[in-house]
Parts: structure tokens; sequence; C-alpha cells
């Protein structure tokens, strides 16, 4: 098995801004950034796409104690929380989605869900979406981050990222590898998962919703 090679606290990679408060799983940030100019430049190649990208947080039922996506069931009848139902929220053919899976003192067991998406009206499904992902087995709530404009841009608050380049001061997708990048970080994961990344594993054009 290669050895995992980390990136610590750098500042920029691959010609993007990167927050430097974390250390990073390079090949994570590889396949985040290879998404997100993936589908900037389906925008390119045909200007009726539109891809946005947002971030899901979840918590979930705490398996810290079982962190091998054991699926039995708990003393109430009810199952954890399993990763592989998100693709029946987000089927591949309409979504590309990668997730990390972190434990806090303050959040407990919890992911992050990168989610891109072909359609400029992405507030319009946001709520669906918030809503099946919280009637999942071992779901205890579900938000949809924001992401926040200056004060001086009239939209102020947004829940999701242009991929297309924008009309306004904002690089679309550097901004998006600004905000997304977080998801290949070190910091708190569970010793000994072997699995705190996943999602998607093909890049490739997505139907319109």
């Amino acid at each position: 098995m290669p050895r995992r090679k980390i990136l610590h606290h750098p500042t920029t990679y691959r010609n993007h801004s990167i927050n430097d408060k974390y250390n990073y799983d390079k090949q994570q940030l590889d396949k985040i950034i290879d998404a997100l100019e993936y589908y900037s430049d389906q925008c390119t190649l045909d200007t009726r796409n539109d891809y946005v990208v947002f971030d899901v947080t979840l918590k979930v039922t705490d398996t810290s104690v079982s962190p091998y996506f054991d699926t039995t069931q708990y003393d109430d009848g009810s199952t954890p929380f399993n990763s592989n139902d998100l693709k029946t929220i987000f089927p591949s053919e309409y979504y590309f989605y990668r997730w990390t899976r972190e434990w806090s003192k303050k959040s407990k067991e919890h992911y992050h869900v990168m989610v891109i998406v072909n359609t400029p009206a992405m507030t319009e499904y946001l709520k669906s979406i918030q809503q099946q992902i919280s009637a999942l087995n071992g779901v205890v709530n579900c938000h949809i981050t924001p992401r926040l404009l200056p004060d001086d841009d009239h939209r102020k608050m947004i829940h999701f990222h242009w991929l297309k380049e924008s009309n306004d001061d904002i690089d679309g997708l550097k901004d998006a590898v600004l905000r997304h990048c977080y998801k290949a970080k070190l910091d708190q994961k569970i010793d000994g998962v072997k699995r705190s990344f996943d999602g998607c594993r093909e890049l490739k054009p997505l139907k319109p919703l």
C-alpha cells in the first residue's frame, strides 16, 4: 500500500489558494481539485452547462467506538449511518459528490459532503435534499452550509458556489477550491478508520436537473 503523502499547512497548491490552517492528504486534495476543475471546464465546453457546488454537513449517531461501519442495530433498534445511502439521494447521472468523515468533541461524529450539480436553480432543490438526508438511518441532523459573500454584494449569503465564470469580481473555481479544500484535511479524523474519505469515482458530464 503506497505511503500517504501529507501537505503541511500549504498556502497554495496547483495554482489555487488553500486554507493553511490544516494538514492535507495530497491524494484527496487532488481529487477535490480535479473535480472542481473538471466541472468548471464543462461550463466552458458547453455554455448551456451551469455547474454549482454546495456543502452538506450531517451529524450522525456516534459510532466512533466501532469505527468500521458496523451496521448492527443499537439497543433501541436503530442502525448507524451508512455513507452508501447517499447514493440514493445523489444518483450518479445528476450528481458528483465526495465526503469526509470526522469526529470532534463539539460535534462528535459527522460528515462533510461536497456536492456538484448542473443547474443554476439549486436553491429550489436544497430543502428537499436536506429532508431526504435527515431521514436516513443514523442521521441526527443535516445542515446545508451557506457561503458568505462580501457585505457590499447584493446576494450576501448563498448556499452554493458557481463553477461557471462569474459576472462579478469573484472567480468561481478558485473560490470553490478555497472553500472545499478542507474536505481533504487530516484533522479530526478517527484513529483506525479505514475509510475517512470517499465518493464518486468517475468524472463525467452530469445531466441538468
